[in-house]
């Protein structure tokens, strides 16, 4: 396909019309043609580069007028990545933790995520600035991998290092913009802003549902074709995603419920055939929780089960039970620690798991009857490896925090699988 530059011919709009059919005929882009279809455009005069929100996409009209046609290809594949990669509803709790930090996270992987899909077809994009977001380090890393990433090296306050090594010296097409991925200071650049929180719920589903069906439209079309639109992950971008902390926050006000306020809005049928009117009991407060933690060796890799403890503060902090009881667990329980309202918040410091054997999650039902302990409900936090697959006999509500094993499916309770990504730290 032969390319030429309009940048002098024709308007900003019809630019970025002439480059979205430009890649949706690509076939190293062949997957994408659907995503790239959903959404509206605007140029305007207020926004520095680009700003999107996952479906209404802001070009600056100054910068975009010094791009060539190939940048504004990259900074449209850009836009669209946003939208492919779901950014704006999947990683709500990175940006609720560090917004900038997150941003920059979502850039490591997107400009990535362009540069490799076009890597056998250099001249087609070019890197619209310099200083991207752009670290081989992180090439095949997920969004949750690249921001932990970045929060373990210090660079909490959402800055980022930008300590990648770039790709191409700009003679490649690829590279055109910059050679490196920081600028001057060592910061990292934001190719653009996003703006994820001005849709309501309804509009924010409905552009879900759009999203993923342009994505499953995309998969047919990836499947036709080879080369590298064939290697995209399609099952894993219209995988349903799921925000454990919602689910959390969920499971707790379904099945612990206090009784220390009383309303007449729901009458106390004990006394109804009396017809005698009391109230009934209700409440915000959360009862005795028990956090059972699994301390078997391979919890130990990889900082999982660091990021749990750092996890189990959070939920401790955020649910505000009246008690909160861990119990580590391998092949046996562990004595229990117990927490009052007024420890929640050094939870993680003065906590001393102890543990390493093997996976025996069915130990914890039958410790917790033999103590006499009687919590309103136990979440779970496990690999789900566990030992001849007995999920245990429990006497009340439990939630399973599976990480890193989708293959686990506990026989009782409700459960959320996650990665240990997905973990706050």
């Amino acid at each position: 396909m032969a390319l030429i530059n309009t940048a002098m011919n024709v308007s900003p709009e019809q630019r970025i019309a002439m480059a979205k059919a430009q890649i949706i005929e690509h076939e190293a882009a062949a997957g994408w043609n659907a995503v790239v279809m959903v959404g509206e455009d605007r140029v305007v005069e207020d926004v520095s580069t680009a700003c999107t929100d996952g479906y209404l996409t802001l070009y600056g009209r100054e910068f975009i007028g010094g791009l060539n046609d190939a940048q504004l290809r990259y900074l449209v594949c850009h836009e669209n990545g946003h939208e492919l990669g779901q950014h704006p509803w999947v990683y709500k709790n990175l940006t609720k933790l560090n917004p900038m930090l997150a941003n920059v996270a979502m850039d490591f992987w997107n400009n990535l995520f362009i540069e490799d899909t076009f890597r056998d077809y250099p001249g087609f994009v070019e890197r619209p600035c310099e200083g991207l977001c752009i670290d081989e380090k992180y090439r095949g890393w997920s969004v949750p991998e690249i921001f932990y990433d970045l929060y373990e090296q210090g660079d909490g306050d959402g800055e980022g290092d930008g300590d990648g090594d770039g790709e191409g010296d700009g003679d490649d097409g690829q590279g055109g913009g910059g050679g490196g991925s920081s600028t001057d200071d060592g910061q990292p650049v934001l190719l653009d802003d996003h703006d994820f929180d001005g849709r309501t719920p309804d509009e924010e589903e409905e552009i879900k549902r759009k999203i993923n069906d342009a994505i499953r439209q995309g998969k047919f079309v990836a499947s036709k074709v080879s080369g590298q639109a064939g290697k995209l992950d399609f099952d894993e971008l219209t995988l349903p995603k799921i925000n454990y902390r919602e689910v959390m926050r969920d499971f707790t006000r379904s099945t612990m419920r206090g009784n220390d306020t009383r309303t007449f809005s729901r009458p106390n049928r004990r006394y109804l055939a009396h017809r005698i009117y009391l109230p009934s009991g209700i409440s915000e407060r959360v009862g005795p929780l028990v956090l059972a933690v699994d301390t078997s060796a391979s919890m130990w890799m990889d900082n999982v089960f660091t990021r749990c403890m750092s996890e189990v503060a959070g939920i401790c902090k955020e649910v505000k039970p009246e008690r909160v009881s861990i119990a580590y667990w391998d092949t046996k329980v562990w004595p229990l620690e117990h927490y009052e309202p007024a420890d929640y918040d050094n939870i993680a410091k003065t906590a001393k798991p102890l543990g390493g054997g093997g996976t025996t999650v069915a130990v914890v039902p039958e410790y917790l009857r033999e103590h006499k302990v009687k919590p309103q409900a136990v979440v779970v936090f496990t690999d789900g490896d566990i030992y001849d697959g007995d999920w245990g006999n429990w006497d009340c509500p439990v939630l399973w925090v599976v990480i890193n094993n989708k293959d686990a499916h506990p026989t009782v309770g409700k459960v959320v699988h996650v990665t240990d990504a997905d973990i706050m730290l």
